[in-house]
């Protein structure tokens, strides 16, 4: 086989008193038959997640062109000796011919900062499997090319890192913003001491029964790849949970085996403590970076409750989907509902839906904000706990509702966590503590 020149990158990412993993002894050769590649390393220190990429006079081909690597590579892999990468260039990159000046790199991220995109495989055969949980460098790298496809929609969960750790920005809504909550929404200065990951799409039905067996949802009729709806905050993490708890490594402990939650967790390892976004999460994924009512720096302007631009791209709210908030009776088709997850535009950072099609369950109670620090860090639940009567918070608007709705900063009292509602849906939250 063909010895070709190698390097390698190490982690950058240092934690005290965290031996960060760290790549040494690369080397690759490449079948001159079936043309794939084997790289081989040997990773030191804390186990970590390796990614493959591939140079040419200095330069990465892309990720786009680096689909398809296996082996010790795309999952978390502990630190030994011969670790190996497997990839085939003549599929990942057609047309393209490995020459002289070609490098194999091997950047291992460290377990708490793992890459921008995390995949969890929902079949059965990778229940507890060490690769039923895989990270991506983007999108484009994904097996498929893209996220946006039926497979991340039933037996695949797509998650997109949330880079905000030690950003201080305003939660809620100034006074001047058309449609705000004067008590509900105060604006005030909120932190996030960590990253964390959050579903691209709202759980769709199919996701939600293979791991429920059942599926409450009232918009069946051609129903797999919709949100999944008629859920209720204690299906998802359990009715014993608790949130916030005395701490919050012990609320995120409380979720129940049986629940959606508990069933995912095991799915995973056991060791990735999925949950429901805080609000605070969910907000600051929504604005993806902005200030205003929308994403797109948009407010709501006078008469605008018909219909909205925004929303016509990017959510499925009242005017783009027949609803009628009247029809008390629950008699609406399902062309009159929800959308398939992933209809509409994603905002900026890539997450879709979370303006309109469904209210999606977050874990805090719904009572007014704590305004009484300066910045408030971690905020997970109220300032009025006891006056919440035990309410959840859902964000993100309703198909059965108008534009005001969906705003970034509208909250929604729930009711009961124990009851689900036809507007009622959620997406998966992984914080990185």
């Amino acid at each position: 086989m063909e010895r070709i020149t190698v390097s390698c990158i190490a982690s950058l990412f240092m934690v005290a008193s965290y031996a960060a993993p760290s790549v040494s002894d690369v080397s690759y050769s490449q079948n001159p038959t079936s043309k794939v590649m084997k790289v081989t390393y040997t990773l030191s220190g804390e186990a970590g997640v390796p990614l493959l990429d591939i140079r040419t006079n200095g330069v990465s081909i892309g990720w786009g062109n680096l689909r398809g690597a296996y082996g010790d590579v795309h999952q978390l892999v502990q630190p030994g000796p011969e670790k190996t990468i497997y990839w085939h260039p003549e599929k990942a990159w057609p047309g393209r011919s490995l020459a002289s000046g070609v490098t194999a790199v091997v950047r291992v991220y460290p377990k708490n900062n793992p890459p921008n995109v995390m995949v969890v495989n929902c079949e059965k055969p990778y229940k507890g499997r060490g690769d039923a949980v895989q990270y991506f460098a983007s999108f484009e790298q994904l097996p498929e090319g893209t996220v946006n496809c039926d497979k991340y929609k039933t037996v695949k969960m797509a998650f997109r890192k949330v880079p905000s750790a030690g950003i201080i920005w305003r939660m809620g809504s100034p006074a001047s913003e058309k449609g705000r909550d004067a008590n509900y929404e105060i604006q005030h200065k909120v932190r996030l001491t960590s990253n964390y990951y959050l579903g691209v799409f709202e759980v769709t039905q199919t996701q939600y029964e293979r791991f429920m067996k059942t599926n409450p949802s009232m918009f069946k009729t051609d129903g797999a790849m919709r949100p999944v709806e008629m859920v209720s905050w204690e299906n998802v993490r359990g009715k014993a949970s608790v949130w916030p708890g005395e701490t919050r490594a012990a609320a995120y402990a409380s979720v129940t085996a049986s629940s959606f939650l508990g069933l995912l967790r095991s799915h995973a390892g056991g060791n990735l403590k999925f949950d429901l976004p805080t609000e605070a999460q969910w907000e600051f994924a929504c604005r993806a970076g902005s200030g205003a009512a929308f994403p797109d720096g948009t407010s709501l302007a006078a008469g605008s409750e018909a219909s909205w631009p925004f929303l016509e791209t990017h959510g499925r709210y009242k005017n783009n989907s027949g609803a009628d908030s009247s029809d008390a009776a629950n008699t609406l088709s399902t062309n009159d509902a929800t959308s398939v997850v992933g209809t509409y535009l994603p905002n900026r950072w890539g997450f879709h839906d979370m303006h309109g099609n469904l209210y999606e369950w977050t874990l805090d109670l719904y009572a007014a904000y704590d305004t009484s620090k300066d910045i408030t860090d971690d905020p997970c639940g109220s300032a009025d706990v006891e006056g919440a009567g035990g309410t959840r918070t859902t964000r993100g608007g309703s198909y059965l509702l108008p534009p005001s709705s969906a705003r970034c900063a509208k909250r929604y009292q729930s009711g009961h966590p124990g009851n689900g509602s036809r507007h009622f849906g959620f997406r998966v939250c992984l914080p990185l503590e």
